[in-house]
C-alpha cells in the first residue's frame, strides 16, 4: 500500500467547507468570491515561494508559506497547509 497517498478525509476539512456553504447561502456569491480570491492569492504566493528559494530567501519563504498555510487552512485545503508548515518550519532552520 503506499502511504504517500491520502484519502480525501485527509485532504479537506469538510467542517470549513460545510462552514463556506452555510455563509454562501447567507450571502450570494460569498463562495464564489472567496474562491476566486484564493486561487488569485495562491498563484502569487507560489510563485513568491518560487522566487523566495531561487534566491534562497529563508525568511521570505517562511512569511510566504506562512501566508499561504493560513489562506488554505481558511479554505479547508489540509494537505497544502501541511505542506506549507513543512515549508515554514524548513525555512526556519539554520
Amino acid at each position: 500500500m503506499d502511504n504517500t497517498k491520502l484519502n480525501m478525509k485527509d485532504r479537506v476539512d469538510h467542517e470549513i467547507i460545510d462552514e463556506l456553504i452555510f455563509l454562501n447561502k447567507k450571502k450570494e456569491n460569498f463562495l464564489n468570491k472567496q474562491i476566486k480570491l484564493f486561487l488569485e492569492n495562491t498563484d502569487d504566493l507560489i510563485k513568491k515561494i518560487q522566487n523566495s528559494l531561487l534566491s534562497n530567501n529563508r525568511n521570505e519563504i517562511s512569511n510566504f508559506a506562512h501566508s499561504l498555510k493560513g489562506a488554505s487552512a481558511s479554505m479547508g485545503a489540509i494537505n497544502l497547509a501541511k505542506l506549507c508548515q513543512c515549508m515554514e518550519i524548513v525555512s526556519e532552520k539554520n
